[in-house]
């Protein structure tokens, strides 16, 4: 009996620490994604511009200039989540993990400027 309690015990607090530990503090939220320039906080130059719903990454992390325009997408979000899918129907996914921070999918942190 002693070892059910404990065995109970032990399964209600791995529990509550996984759910502790997957919900996020930060809520994604729309308005952190309008007319926005965020900047990178590593090593290189790469921003993102966040500009009458359309996205521009401009990088020149590698003495050289490149400019993608995505132009305009469709945001929704989830939790701590940003997902823009653009009118050519791909996507591309950021998560909010600070007060004013976004990451990209690659591991890229950005503030905003």
């Amino acid at each position: 009996m002693m070892k059910k309690k404990i065995l109970s015990l032990l399964f209600l607090s791995l529990f509550f620490t996984l759910t502790a530990c997957s919900n996020s503090e930060y809520t994604a939220e729309e308005s952190m994604m309008e007319d926005t320039l965020y900047m990178n906080q590593g090593g290189h130059n790469k921003h993102l511009f966040f500009v009458d719903d359309e996205l521009t990454i401009k990088d020149e992390s590698n003495d050289s200039l490149d400019v993608k325009e995505y132009g305009k997408y469709k945001l929704s979000t989830k939790g701590d989540t940003f997902s823009l899918t653009f009118d050519d129907g791909s996507q591309l996914t950021f998560k909010r993990v600070g007060e004013r921070l976004i990451e990209d999918e690659e591991g890229t942190i950005y503030q905003p400027k």
